[in-house]
C-alpha cells in the first residue's frame, strides 16, 4: 500500500509504540515480534470497539508462554 516492506512496517509499529531502537527491534525473536505485533493490534481493538478482542490472561495465556519459551530456546540452541 505504501511501498514498503513488511519490516519496515514491523519496525515503525514497535517503535512507535515502545519507543525502542532499530537495533533493539531486529534483536527480538519473530515469536517476541509477533507478540509485541499481536498486543499491539489488541490495544488498537481495545480503542476502536471498548471491549477485549480476547482475555488476556489465564491458562491459553499460559500455554503461549510456555510454547513461545520453548521456540526461543530451541532459536538460540
Amino acid at each position: 500500500a505504501f511501498g514498503v516492506s513488511f519490516a519496515v512496517h514491523w519496525i515503525a509499529r514497535i517503535a512507535k509504540r515502545f519507543h525502542w531502537s532499530r537495533a533493539e527491534i531486529r534483536a527480538l525473536s519473530l515469536p517476541e515480534l509477533f507478540q509485541y505485533l499481536s498486543f499491539i493490534a489488541a490495544e488498537k481493538s481495545i480503542e476502536d470497539t471498548g471491549r477485549l478482542p480476547a482475555a488476556l490472561d489465564g491458562e491459553a495465556d499460559r500455554l503461549w508462554a510456555e510454547m513461545l519459551a520453548q521456540i526461543n530456546a530451541l532459536s538460540s540452541a
